[in-house]
């Protein structure tokens, strides 16, 4: 368990914060983590539910792996621990919020801490938001309610104001680079970069060999920019090719989106040395870029319905022409 506790550098910080809590025999009732993008945050509360409920934790401060707590956490199997992550393009509704909260008002399998975790908590809607609020004024006894979110900003006051906040900062370049490099992957700078600065990203575009695509998509995206692309043939291309799929194409249209406004203010540079590049970045109408990035926020939640994909990519690059 020791290796898995520590498998991400960048996390040793956040980890230690964790550990100190269950040596201190101190804890939160409600517990935020903040992490911009996927920084291995899933990994380190696994971990740390598992330090919690193990009966032998070892001096390091980590689980066991032996236990019949960490076996049945293992199994992910274990009663008193209960997972809510909504379903991809879609919110998280009151009704799983209920059925969380009429869990928890049950009594615990097992002697020790009931713990409940909401992944992508900014997905919860008002009236699930309100109903989690309600159970966090008046929680259980020895009952931990864990978030997990983008950012803290995207939940109401009421609930951040009662939880402590845990913030994992994106690992430095060099750092998520030595990383890479262990993960023996070909060219993990463009990875990185694809990526958005997250080595695990990085490392799953890599294993799926998406480099190639997503240059080509962007040349795509630019091209559309500057109103030299045909952007019925585009969009056919994106729909038709099986990676990386509508959502994935959604999240690159917002980070490239992101990085021009970056280059615009001087912040950074992306894809150095292409000519065109800067041609675009003059276009920008930073109104109506904003504007197209509400789109893309809204189409990333129609991933789910019955809309047609390459219809609604036309629209998107449509807009983004203009």
């Amino acid at each position: 368990m020791d290796e898995k506790y520590y498998a991400f550098p960048w996390l040793t910080e956040a980890t230690h914060h964790l550990t100190r809590y269950i040596e201190l025999n101190r804890f939160p009732q409600a517990l935020m983590v903040i992490a911009r993008s996927d920084f291995g945050q899933r990994t380190l509360i696994e971990n740390y539910i598992n330090a919690l409920l193990c009966t032998q934790i070892t001096a390091r401060g980590s689980a066991c792996g032996q236990c019949s707590n960490c076996k049945l956490i293992l199994a992910g199997s274990h009663p008193d621990v209960k997972w809510v992550t909504p379903e991809q393009g879609k919110q998280i509704g009151i009704d799983k919020i209920r059925e969380l909260t009429t869990q928890l008002m049950l009594k615990p399998q097992f002697a020790g801490w009931r713990v409940a975790v909401i992944e992508q908590a900014e997905m919860l809607t008002q009236a699930s938001a309100n109903a989690f609020l309600k159970f966090l004024e008046e929680p259980t006894e020895r009952t931990m309610l864990i978030l997990i979110a983008s950012s803290s900003n995207s939940l109401p006051a009421t609930i951040r104001s009662r939880c402590q906040l845990l913030s994992v900062a994106q690992p430095s370049r060099e750092v998520a680079l030595a990383w890479l490099a262990t993960q023996a992957i070909h060219s993990p700078q463009s990875y990185l970069d694809m990526a958005n600065g997250s080595p695990i990203q990085a490392l799953h575009y890599a294993e799926l060999n998406l480099l190639e695509i997503y240059q080509s998509c962007y040349q795509d995206w630019i091209a559309a920019g500057l109103g030299k692309a045909n952007i019925v043939a585009v969009a056919e291309k994106w729909d038709k090719q099986e990676q990386p799929g509508f959502s994935m194409l959604i999240i690159w249209m917002m980070q490239w989106l992101n990085g021009l406004i970056r280059e615009l203010y001087k912040v950074d540079h992306i894809f150095d040395g292409q000519d065109n590049l800067q041609e675009l970045v003059k276009k920008l109408d930073l109104n109506k870029v904003f504007q197209f990035y509400d789109g893309l926020l809204w189409a990333r939640k129609q991933e789910s319905g019955q809309l047609n994909k390459q219809v609604l990519i036309e629209k998107l690059l449509i807009t983004w022409s203009s």
